[in-house]
């Protein structure tokens, strides 16, 4: 009987194969260990500094679909709104429907740029139905950012 059989794990094969390589060989136990104890250490170093990295790869796309990238284009739609040129307002009352139209679509990119954000976090954890949880967040809150990105600037031109 083999020892290890059942476990399909590839640090428990490599120690199982130098043991017995060890064993057969006669070389030393206690430098296998050490060697062991260090290969272990540098990959739990690894696991825990790609866990960190995630982390903060999670939060910056969930904290720019939920307020970064909102509110900035709230601030825009904001400073244009409040800028009186007499060109663009000839040539947006001569097209009535244009301006309209441009705010409904900032609305749908920002809820798309959220449903997106939502799944890719969602994937990237390997929880796809967490990407749901996530857009529930995400859609609300970008508007709401949105909405005082604009008032924002509102404000501050009174």
């Amino acid at each position: 009987e083999k020892w290890g059989l059942g476990f399909n794990s590839r640090p428990l094969n490599h120690a199982r194969q130098l043991f017995t390589r060890a064993y057969a060989s006669g070389a030393s136990i206690q430098t296998l260990c050490a060697s062991l104890a260090e290969e272990g250490i540098a990959s739990q170093s690894l696991l825990e500094e790609r866990r960190a990295t995630m982390l903060v790869e999670k939060f910056t796309i969930l904290i720019a679909g939920g307020l970064i990238v909102p509110v900035l284009l709230g601030v825009m739609v904001g400073v244009v709104a409040s800028l009186a040129i007499p060109s663009t307002s000839e040539w947006i009352s001569s097209t009535p429907d244009l301006l309209p139209a441009a705010l409904v679509s900032i609305r749908g990119y920002l809820a798309l740029y959220a449903l997106i954000a939502s799944a890719f976090v969602g994937l990237q954890e390997g929880k796809p139905a967490n990407a749901a949880l996530y857009a529930l967040i995400l859609l609300p809150l970008a508007q709401v950012a949105y909405t005082l990105g604009k008032w924002f600037v509102g404000s501050a031109a009174l």
